[in-house]
């Protein structure tokens, strides 16, 4: 089965789906496509770098070493870079926005800012080595 991630989950702060949602594929497939928070991002190493950034950023470094398994699945990377970080918060209100009108349940615009605000310091952190290295010899190598 593959994991579904249910974006309208605790109140729109999401999680994993329930198992009975997963997709279960039975025929072979030719392209995977895995798309995930982080997924592409190294280890920085830079502990003093990371606390400036953010002190919660060493406890994340110590969790991309785990990443290294799925990065060594991959064949090829596509990565999508964008400009401006803003746009993250802008995006994620538009869908939030859009489960509210589907009668989900989701944000207002002051928790999607509070949400997106946890974790745009680990872009901040992250993004740059990644944008470098698929601009370079490729992600991973």
């Amino acid at each position: 089965a593959v994991p579904r991630y249910d974006k309208a989950a605790f109140g729109g702060r999401g999680d994993r789906a329930p198992e009975e949602a997963w997709h279960v594929q039975r025929d072979p497939v030719d392209v995977l496509l895995f798309e995930g928070w982080m997924a592409g991002f190294a280890p920085a190493g830079d502990a003093a770098r990371l606390a400036g950034l953010d002190p919660d950023l060493a406890l994340v470094d110590s969790f991309l070493r785990g990443y290294a398994e799925w990065h060594d699945k991959m064949d090829a990377w596509a990565v999508i870079g964008i400009d401006d970080l803003s746009h993250v918060c802008a995006w994620r209100t538009q869908a939030e926005q859009a489960m509210a009108a589907a009668g989900r349940p989701g944000m207002d615009d002051a928790a999607v800012a509070d949400f997106v605000s946890r974790y745009l310091p680990a872009y901040r952190a992250y993004l740059p080595a990644l944008y470098t290295a698929a601009q370079a010899g490729g992600v991973g190598g």
